[in-house]
């Protein structure tokens, strides 16, 4: 709802200086004077969805760094920020990366506000993101699911296993990545 009353009116605004300004690259093309309800809207709140996730691991795990680390580099002579960039950052490096790819599992599986935001028309819409149409799997099984026939049931049924692998791949394709960084800082 935060998205569909208060995100959409200024994001509008932003689709339409693109759309004049970058209208000549065909990403940014539209034929509709209204953007609203466009992968962009949607996309910019499932982005600012997953801030808070991101931010709230990362600070997490920064908190958990050593402290006698950073007290013995600031009794060398470093300062706040190099503390941060040189001891903070690459200890904590694995966990922030864990919180993007949370954050990452959390937009693939929003439902709600791309339902409410987006335009549902289930077409491929890679190239025109400023135009009102678009869908994603989540979003088409909530839309049909009320009023769906047997057959079509089984095949939202299928579209849903279909989304549950792909949250399980990109989530171990995540566990992989962490847990490779985790053995480089060993080493």
């Amino acid at each position: 709802l935060w998205g569909l009353y208060v995100l959409i009116p200024h994001a509008v605004e932003w689709s339409k200086l693109l759309s004049t300004h970058l209208g000549f690259i065909p990403f940014f093309r539209t034929d509709f004077d209204n953007a609203q309800g466009a992968p962009f809207i949607a996309g910019w709140t499932v982005a600012i969805m997953i801030i808070p996730i991101i931010t709230s691991v990362s600070r997490e795990v920064m908190g958990r760094v050593d402290k006698d680390l950073i007290s013995a580099a600031t009794a060398l002579g470093s300062t706040s920020f190099s503390n941060m960039r040189r001891i903070v950052v690459p200890t904590a490096k694995s966990g922030i990366l864990g919180g993007i790819l949370l954050g990452l599992g959390r937009a693939l599986g929003e439902t709600v506000a791309i339902f409410f935001v987006l335009n549902l028309v289930f077409e491929v819409n890679f190239f025109n993101i400023l135009e009102p149409k678009g869908g994603n799997v989540a979003s088409l099984i909530i839309a049909k699911f009320g009023e769906a026939t047997p057959e079509e049931l089984n095949a939202l049924m299928a579209a849903g296993v279909v989304l549950f692998v792909m949250t399980l791949v990109v989530n171990m394709i995540a566990t992989s990545i962490v847990q490779r960084s985790e053995r480089r800082m060993a080493s």
